[in-house]
């Protein structure tokens, strides 16, 4: 994933960085049970994606929403 680029604050670094890892993890077996959800956290928590099967690429619009919704 290399080291952030002078241009590229670390939240932005960070989801793209996630964004590579999800589109891995979802995988092309769309029979597999691949369970992802996405939760931000500083001084509280906020649910960004509840749990959803991401396999085979089902889920990955919600992903990447979730992952676009998150401000850096």
């Amino acid at each position: 994933f290399g080291q952030v680029r002078d241009s590229q604050s670390r939240i932005a670094a960070a989801k793209s960085a996630a964004a590579a890892f999800l589109s891995s993890y979802a995988g092309t077996d769309a029979s597999a049970n691949r369970q992802l959800a996405i939760v931000t956290f500083a001084t509280n928590y906020s649910t960004r994606l509840d749990w959803v099967n991401v396999a085979g690429g089902s889920g990955q619009n919600s992903y990447n929403t979730a992952l676009a919704s998150i401000n850096g």
